[in-house]
């Protein structure tokens, strides 16, 4: 349809910065939010640029509602729509809008505090399903596990998909602990442009396709090795 753009949101929560980045470049193209259609952001363009707002729904949640909806007024915005946690504002039609947001180390330490728990949790998490039981058993059956990659066909490739798959989404954790504890520090949330969101979510599809292909190609060699060896 002419004038009407569907697009997804391809941010998570933790980078709700980043997408509201984006969502400001197609502001600046005039592409204005005009709902949220199965998950979809609607957007139809206008003559005039659009700014954007993304904000958590929790932190807004302390707030009286009728004296956020006069805030949102008098600020000059409007509410375009919402998507899981994240709650979008869009400018009111010839209205410059002021910031959410004046202390920003205030909302800072707000964001971290709340999800460098829930991240750091992850982390470990994978961390022990991942690390810690190959690292138990080479030191409890060093001899076992070498006589297995060098007797089992594909055994040594399906054990590197498995540690693979489970490392990529422990080194995603990871990073983003690290960019929390980084944002502490400064007392502001540190840029992460669209782009490089969208660079290493590319690049965890990617571990993760190699780690299904090793895993196709290890059991195409293992199953017919101990099939000969069971004597089928």
């Amino acid at each position: 349809m002419d004038g009407i753009r569907m697009e997804q949101f391809p941010f998570r929560v933790l980078d709700y910065k980043a997408g509201e980045a984006w969502l400001n470049e197609l502001g600046a193209a005039g592409w204005r939010l005009e709902g949220i259609e199965k998950g979809r952001l609607r957007f139809r363009r206008t003559a005039e640029p659009v700014s954007y707002a993304v904000e958590l729904e929790q932190f807004l949640g302390c707030l009286a509602e009728r004296d956020f909806r006069t805030f949102c007024a008098d600020a000059g915005w409007e509410k375009a729509g919402e998507l899981g946690e994240l709650v979008f504002y869009a400018s009111a039609p010839g209205r410059s809008p002021a910031p959410f947001h004046t202390d920003e180390a205030v909302e800072t330490e707000r964001f971290t505090r709340q999800y460098l728990v829930r991240h750091l949790a992850r982390f470990g998490g994978w961390l022990a399903l991942t690390v810690l039981p190959q690292l138990l058993r080479v030191l409890l059956f060093p001899g076992q596990e070498l006589h297995r990659v060098l007797t089992l066909p594909g055994y040594g490739l399906l054990l590197a998909a498995y540690v693979l798959a489970l490392l990529t989404p422990a080194a995603a954790e990871g990073r983003d602990v690290v960019w929390l504890l980084r944002c502490r520090r400064a007392g502001r949330l540190l840029t992460r442009s669209p782009a490089a969101v969208r660079r290493w979510r590319r690049a965890a599809l990617a571990a993760l396709g190699a780690a299904l292909l090793l895993a196709a190609v290890g059991m195409a060699e293992l199953v017919p090795a101990l099939a000969s060896r069971i004597g089928l």
